[in-house]
């Protein structure tokens, strides 16, 4: 296998995107009109959006070629697990060629520092211990499908380890009561509190092939005793029950890709049981309402007091011009008095082909985080991204698009998400940290509320203003400026750091501030620069006339010698919540800030003026 090559747009720019923004109601049956009224609708009834600012990336200290680091991971607090299933453990002898490995980091500041690395006592080569994990506080269990037990091939197994102070311990070794060869158990795991899950979506019951089973134990006295097993009451050939499980409340959930009760391949189904020990009863299956064989509805699960959401990575989603083939969705259940509901079909405003959006999913409280690791971005295959959706009334809307700090081909970014309070973690397994080709990295984002920036004094008043703060200052970019022919402007651009709800803008004076978190002046995607539509001393600021601006005007970017041509797509008004407007691009696109409307009683711009362009040349100076 090849290195993967960076992207060059010319030789100074890579490509390199970090967390955007974009504020959406979700419909895939309405239309450009309808969907304008509901984004309006939801910068109404939420003040501020919801943006990922990224807070560590994460790779294994022993990193090596081919581990896949970040094909699973899992988050309580500030502790979190990912799984690196190809990592080559070495006990002294040799390398133990895709053993497996699982690893730890927990927060330290705003950090996440590695404190273990977890390889079973018993590890053999193949057995990809850390295939899935799952935590809960101070207790993770990680499956291993590669285990051989009881002479059974690739029987599998899962391991249990918990934490006394810094120190992680090997507590059990969970292993099906009737193992047989290629079974998948612990192809997916969940914990909560005393009870774990393991899937085992390749356990046959004959004459029937692969149709899955789920194993449930419970920790009593000083063990972990398997109290249940549970089978598809559809069984299939191939439904592959137990390929995801999700634990909470009493409540599990087991996914079956191919699930069908005519026998046969199937679009797939969500089984939920409810129990505790060893007595478990159906309770539900959940089935998409448009759902259609190959779906894959079931491949990722997810469950969180009252709702439940079912990934269908294969999904042909219909935006209202055709089928997209293998765009993916992503399934909201809730609780209802009658049972449960399909609430929500979940579907990206960008989704394409093969984005394979429903990959992995997570939820918590009123946060929904899906990944899509079959994601073009940039113009390269299957780098991946993720998305953050939160819940307002009964209706679901598209707050932030998570993409990695920069992006190659084959990433495979969203292939495991999981989420814990404030923070989300997103597994990209097909990284290539420190040049090792597919060893495999993780990335932590907090979640905050932001908005655009404020961009604007008291007109024709003088306004005391601070001393601007060290920890604010702006980022010199060097040979960056800003031209706007119409307008006069000509004015040099400084990056404006992203903090705790957006960026402050206040000291910047005549100048024109590149946000950071956006893409990078000049290159792919979409550029945020703001600007003062009134200085501190009361007199108007650049960005004063920027209202007039009209279709095809033109906005210039001067940098290292060239010229970055732009044409204005659009001028419109919009509220500071509405983050929409810094959406990513596949494209190279500005968008240009500025505040509006000062209303004296409050001494606040209720408005922001957006203008939108997109590159059409670049000359030399």
């Amino acid at each position: 296998m090849q290195p993967k090559a960076c992207v060059f747009i010319n030789p100074l720019k890579r490509i390199f995107f970090v967390s955007v923004i974009a504020g959406f109601i979700l419909s895939i049956s309405i239309g450009p009109v309808q969907a304008a009224r509901n984004q309006s609708l939801a910068a109404a009834i939420n003040p501020l959006g919801l943006g990922a600012v990224q807070q560590s990336r994460l790779f294994a200290a022993d990193a090596e070629a081919l581990d896949e680091f970040g094909w699973s991971v899992a988050i309580s607090g500030n502790t979190a697990i990912v799984g690196a299933r190809n990592e080559d453990p070495d006990y002294g002898g040799g390398p133990l060629a895709s053993a497996g490995a699982a690893y730890i980091f927990v927060r330290s500041g705003a950090a996440w520092i590695q404190e273990a690395k977890l390889v079973p006592k018993d590890a053999q080569p193949g057995d990809t211990f850390g295939v899935s994990v799952a935590i809960d506080g101070n207790t993770v269990v990680i499956g291993a499908t590669g285990s051989d037990v009881d002479d059974e091939d690739n029987a599998g197994a899962a391991y249990v380890f918990v934490r006394q102070g810094i120190t992680w311990t090997q507590k059990a070794k969970l292993v099906a009561s009737d193992p047989s060869k290629d079974d998948g158990f612990g192809v997916s795991v969940a914990i909560d509190g005393m009870t774990v899950a393991v899937g085992a979506d390749g356990k046959d019951q004959l004459p029937l092939f692969d149709t899955g089973a789920a194993y449930v134990f419970l920790f009593r006295g000083n063990s972990w005793d398997q109290k249940a097993k549970l089978i598809s009451p559809d069984l299939s050939i191939g439904g592959y029950f137990g390929s995801s499980v999700a634990l909470s409340g009493g409540r599990l959930v087991v996914g079956a890709t191919e699930a069908n009760p005519t026998g046969q391949r199937g679009p797939g189904a969500a089984y939920v049981f409810k129990g505790r020990g060893n007595s478990w009863q159906l309770e539900t299956k959940l089935a998409a309402q448009d759902g259609r064989n190959g779906d894959f509805f079931g491949h990722a699960v997810a469950i969180s007091n009252s709702t439940i959401v079912v990934g269908a990575l294969f999904k042909d989603a219909d935006l209202g011009f055709g089928r997209i083939t293998n765009t993916g969705a992503a399934y909201v259940f809730e609780s209802e008095s009658e049972g449960w509901k399909q609430q929500s079909l979940l579907v990206p405003r960008d989704a394409g082909a093969f984005d394979q959006f429903g990959q992995s999913v997570a939820v918590e409280a009123n946060k929904i985080v899906v990944g899509s690791d079959g994601k073009t971005t940039g113009g390269y295959l299957e780098a991946g991204a993720a998305y953050v959706f939160v819940r307002q009334a009964k209706e679901w809307s598209q707050q932030t698009k998570v993409i990695a700090d920069y992006v190659y081909k084959g990433d495979s970014f969203g292939q495991s998400v999981a989420i814990s309070g404030d923070k989300v973690i997103v597994g990209a397994n097909g990284r290539d940290p420190n040049s090792q080709v597919q060893a495999g990295e993780a990335f932590v984002y907090q979640l905050v509320p932001m908005q655009l920036p404020e961009t604007g004094f008291a007109p024709g008043k003088l306004t005391s203003l601070a001393i601007q703060p060290p920890a604010k200052a702006y980022a010199d970019l060097g040979e960056l400026w800003l031209e706007i022919p119409s307008l006069g402007v000509k004015t040099t651009i400084v990056g404006v750091q992203q903090g705790g709800s957006g960026w402050d803008t206040s000291w910047l004076w005549d100048q024109a501030g590149y946000l950071e978190g956006t893409a990078f002046p000049t290159w792919e995607g979409n550029t945020g620069i703001a600007g003062h539509v009134f200085l501190p001393n009361g007199e108007p600021g650049p960005f004063a006339a920027l209202q007039r601006m009209r279709f095809g005007g033109q906005v210039i970017i001067h940098a290292w010698g060239q010229k970055y041509l732009y044409e204005v797509r659009d001028v419109s008004r919009v509220r500071p919540e509405d983050l929409s407007v810094l959406a990513h691009e596949t494209h190279d696109w500005v968008t240009l800030i500025t505040c509006l409307d000062f209303d004296q009683s409050t001494g606040k711009f209720p408005w922001r003026t957006v203008v939108r362009a997109v590159l059409v040349g670049v000359e030399e100076e």
